[in-house]
């Protein structure tokens, strides 16, 4: 059995693709212009797909979440506060004590987050792969995850609207949690730890045949071949896939007739990834990333 990755939860190294990103456009100029773009290389969470179906095509739309090496600085301007923000395992440090994040197994670095600045929802390439995260959060864990920076988000865009709208705005945020985050919570914390990976319980006693090393890189764009509340075996159904599995076809027709963010897919951006942990020394700082997606928008 194969993965049709990314795998929900899944710890990865990933980096801008701007021609895959902007390929839609048809522009000769603008390709030019991607092509010649130096895109660093980050670490991220690949918390969930925006439609799991989707993960049975050739391209997926994902939510990603990046990783930070310490608090980031306030922004009142934005309405970014330090306290918006998730502790990783093993660093609990938090400025209102918030419930950390469990990766199994433990990221290779401290004082790790994840922050609402650094969330974004791009495109991801799929298909047959028998590789697996070094790191990953469970199921439940990344719909926690998910619902932490709903939380946050949802807290900025409410001041946005509340400024533009002439109101009173409140800042910095208040240490309250939705009660939708505190029941995935709850959901989560009653689970087991997790002691091996999510998708060895999909594989069963084959866990162990498809383990190979980490790849080496992302083949070519266009050459390859999920949440509930809480989240259900679905999201590990749509994450496995069999070599036989058609990645087309009926499918495809299936998911055109679902409407979805999947729709807009061509104006997100191109992301492409590995697994593979061990080539960064430690989380660079994830604020570059969003400058080369500056970058790219000023080619459109």
């Amino acid at each position: 059995m194969s993965f049709a990755p990314p795998l929900p939860g899944a710890y990865a190294v990933v980096w801008l693709d701007p021609v895959a990103s902007l390929q839609g456009l048809d522009d000769p100029v603008v390709r030019e212009q991607c092509q010649s773009m130096k895109c660093g290389r980050y670490i991220a969470c690949l918390t969930e797909p925006v439609n799991t179906i989707a993960t049975t095509l050739h391209h997926c739309t994902c939510h990603i979440d990046f990783v930070v090496q310490g608090l980031p600085t306030d922004d009142p301007s934005k309405f970014y506060h330090r306290s918006l923000s998730v502790p990783i395992l093993p660093n609990t440090s938090h400025p209102t004590d918030r419930r950390p994040m469990h990766a199994f197994p433990p990221l290779p670095w401290n004082d790790c987050y994840h922050a609402a600045p650094y969330h974004i929802t791009a495109r991801c390439e799929t298909g047959i792969s028998r590789n697996h995260p070094q790191s990953s959060l469970s199921l439940d864990e990344a719909a926690v995850l998910s619902a932490f920076m709903i939380n946050d988000n949802g807290y900025v865009l409410r001041q946005e609207r509340a400024r533009d709208a002439g109101k009173e705005t409140s800042y910095p945020p208040p240490p309250d949690l939705s009660e939708d985050l505190l029941e995935e919570i709850e959901y989560a914390d009653k689970r087991l730890p997790m002691t091996e990976p999510w998708w060895y319980a999909v594989l069963g006693k084959d866990k162990h045949a498809d383990v190979d090393p980490p790849e080496d890189a992302t083949p070519p764009y266009g050459t390859s071949t999920a949440h509930a509340n809480p989240p259900s075996a679905r999201a590990q159904q749509s994450s496995v896939a069999s070599e036989e599995e058609p990645a087309g076809g009926d499918i495809a027709d299936l998911f055109a007739a679902i409407p979805s963010c999947e729709g807009t897919r061509e104006l997100l951006p191109f992301v492409r990834y590995t697994y593979d942990l061990s080539s960064l020394d430690s989380p660079p700082d994830p604020s570059g990333f969003f400058e080369e997606l500056a970058q790219l928008d000023r080619y459109v």
